[in-house]
């Protein structure tokens, strides 16, 4: 008999949506439309609900573990056949390519990949978890948006397994892990520019709170102050929505600031970046060096074709799906595995003139 029971594992009784509007001082309509609601980057919903009304609500939902009677039901029956896919932007080229592996590994092996993004907001990734725990959902592989871990507060005492690709939240004790090493893919780009003659190298990168950039931008100082260059290292930092327009304006900056070379950690600021330099007719790599990241179909239209840091899609695709069904098949526990790079060189980072 397969019986998963996280429904009695903090209460004695389940919990229903009059005891959540009970506890909450709001009505049962208010609660359902908390739950069923669309919310914005700063947590306001889509519906006539105030925020801390809403806030409330979630809070209370948190703390009596409530689960829809959808999912309870298809929990008491057993395995669904269904895992969570839950990255930060599904149309990214590089998060499509690991959900297409994902898909072609569940469907061998029987299961339904159910998929779903963030946006890069924790708000989402909250709701979407949610969400997937009304499907009754196996396992769930997550790209986290942030290291806050209070999404995740909701499946605290469920028996359901967690999967972090890519990106991680250490104080999340219960997942699976398939990272980056993140240590070695800034040692070789820092020593591809360094080998090909530039010093003033700098780390552009979005202004966010993400374990991969946090890495990379440790990784980075750590190989500027191995090199002697502590003087002159910087992370220049930038908006997740920042325009190929604004970003000129950035660059053009970083040139009267005497920067040679830029290592940067994303594929899609590395396109943005190529772009904002043709757009103020800077030449790669003669006036700006760039070593990338993942893997684009666009890096080696570009000419010269772009030097980046690789990690295969398919890798990280297939490692993450095993990881998770041992994990829920046979009971296995989190653990860590660490996925190594390698540097495809092109002309972006060819030596100095």
């Amino acid at each position: 008999m397969v019986y998963l029971g996280w429904l009695t594992m903090k209460m004695k009784k389940r919990v229903t949506i009059k005891d959540v509007a009970r506890q909450a001082g709001v009505s049962i309509a208010v609660v359902s439309k908390v739950m069923h609601a669309r919310y914005d980057h700063e947590g306001n919903p889509d519906c006539n609900i105030r925020k801390q009304t809403a806030d409330k609500v979630k809070e209370v939902i948190r703390e009596l573990n409530y689960i829809p009677n959808g999912a309870a039901a298809q929990i008491s029956r057993g395995r669904s056949g269904n895992i969570a896919v839950i990255t930060s932007d599904i149309s990214s080229n590089f998060f499509s390519e690991i959900s297409r592996h994902i898909e072609n590994k569940a469907f061998a092996a029987g299961y339904n990949a159910i998929f779903a993004s963030t946006d890069e907001t924790p708000q989402r990734l909250e709701k979407v978890i949610y969400s997937m725990i009304r499907l009754g959902v196996d396992g769930m592989i997550i790209v986290p948006p942030s290291m806050d871990d209070s999404a995740l507060e909701i499946l605290e005492g469920l028996d359901i397994p967690v999967v972090f690709l890519e990106r991680d939240i250490p104080s999340y004790k219960n997942a699976g892990r398939l990272l980056l090493d993140n240590a070695l893919a800034c040692s070789l780009a820092i020593n591809e520019l360094y080998d090909s003659g530039y010093r003033h190298i700098e780390n552009l990168s979005y202004d966010m709170e993400t374990s991969t950039l946090l890495e990379k931008e440790h990784g980075y100082f750590q190989m500027m102050k191995e090199k002697g260059l502590e003087s002159v290292a910087n992370v220049r930092k930038v908006p997740h929505n920042i325009t190929v327009e604004e970003l000129s304006e950035v660059l053009a900056q970083a040139k009267k600031d005497g920067v040679e070379a830029m290592f940067i950690p994303t594929n899609r600021l590395t396109i943005k970046a190529v772009t904002a330099a043709a757009k103020i007719g800077l030449k790669i790599p003669k006036d700006l060096a760039i070593v990338g990241f993942d893997r684009h179909k666009f890096f080696d239209l570009y000419t010269p074709s772009i030097s980046h840091i690789y990690q295969s899609t398919q890798e990280l695709g297939s490692r993450s799906f095993d990881m998770l069904i041992d994990m829920i098949e046979n009971g296995a526990q989190g653990r860590l595995e660490l996925l190594e790079p390698s540097l495809v060189r092109g002309g972006t980072s060819a030596p100095k003139e």
